[in-house]
């Protein structure tokens, strides 16, 4: 799940690669912000680099499921991540 969030964070891209469906743009782009070194070499800067809502929720439900544990009832859990 955290990976998840991690993935939508970087494919959000303060919103102009989340709904980009130009995948060569968004790999050129990706390209010069990372001089050429890939996607490894991202570095998402929290000061400049905004997460979507869908970032906030992958993680917020991790939390919740890893606070709550497995025998917790569904409406425990959900409470949790609101």
């Amino acid at each position: 799940m955290l990976l998840a969030a991690v993935g939508d964070a970087m494919g959000y891209r303060n919103g102009s690669w989340e709904f980009n469906k130009n995948g060569e743009t968004i790999h050129r782009e990706m390209m010069e912000i990372t001089q050429d070194q890939g996607a490894l070499k991202l570095r998402m800067d929290p000061d400049n680099w905004r997460y979507s809502d869908d970032t906030v929720m992958h993680i917020a439900t991790a939390e919740a499921l890893v606070l709550c544990g497995k025998s917790s009832p569904t409406n425990r859990v959900a409470q949790r991540i609101a």
